[in-house]
């Protein structure tokens, strides 16, 4: 479905082993909404790709990470950085990102508003979340309103990618690792390694409703991944990262900026 005079282009990551109906969901998604986006599928990889295997670092998942990361979390975060390839070459400003078991939220208002006027709602900002996990598990250090779209920027980003705006400097940002060791749920929570500039909307404007859609492809790995990794070193381990974490971003939002960190 394409628009010329669209704005905000969407990307909807799916792989060759997605259900079937998950991508008609996505169509019939995209033929509710009014006035017409312009989108497409992008394919990601399955978690047998033999090509996703040189974009894992093993070493680097041992020392920051708590656990490995399962063939399924890789594919998932080489499909958006296809996602994220693919937007930069249309020469557009920003995209919209969503996985194939996204659902709309949020009013036709904030959407319209949000298309229309992107370009002002993502000043100052690489990454919008439309999406998080759970409830907010933090306060904000900023706020900011354009329309009918509330915005804010978290003292903690949280989980979720199932769909997020991204700007061209944001894209060339995530896509300047070259290797990844978490799962892009998890990295994007060390928003100041890469100097990414992140918010989130309030209320969310999309949904994740892969339950209706046959599972999620990574639950199973990840539970596995647990079980077998469940003893007090991990544990240790775990609560070490976490700390680690909570200092280091405390540090950088204290100083009013997310700088590359070399």
């Amino acid at each position: 479905m394409t628009n010329s005079a669209c704005k905000l282009p969407a990307f909807v990551l799916t792989f060759d082993g997605s259900h079937p109906q998950r991508h008609e969901s996505v169509r019939q998604q995209m033929l509710a909404f009014e006035p017409a986006i312009e989108w497409q599928f992008v394919h990601g990889f399955a978690a047998d790709d033999s090509r996703i295997e040189d974009l894992y670092d093993d070493a680097l998942n041992r020392r920051y990470s708590k656990r490995p990361m399962g063939r399924g979390e890789i594919a998932a975060y080489a499909g958006h950085r296809r996602m994220m390839q693919r937007f930069i070459e249309t020469g557009h400003d920003y995209g919209l990102f969503v996985e194939d078991d996204f659902g709309w939220r949020g009013t036709a208002a904030q959407w319209h508003h949000l298309i229309g006027n992107v370009d002002t709602v993502m000043a100052g900002k690489d990454m919008l979340k439309l999406f998080d996990f759970g409830p907010p598990k933090s306060g904000c250090v900023a706020r900011a309103e354009c329309g009918p779209i509330e915005t804010v920027k978290p003292l903690s980003v949280g989980a979720g990618v199932v769909g997020y705006i991204l700007g061209r400097d944001g894209a060339k940002k995530i896509l300047s690792r070259k290797r990844v060791f978490r799962q892009i749920d998890e990295d994007i929570k060390y928003y100041w390694e890469l100097g990414l500039e992140i918010w989130t909307v309030r209320p969310q404007m999309i949904a994740e409703i892969s339950a209706g859609l046959g599972g999620s492809y990574l639950e199973k790995e990840r539970a596995l991944i647990k079980r077998r990794h469940r003893n007090l070193a991990t544990s240790l381990k775990g609560n070490l990262l976490a700390l680690r974490k909570k200092v280091l971003n405390r540090h950088h939002r204290s100083k009013g900026n997310a700088g590359p960190r070399s």
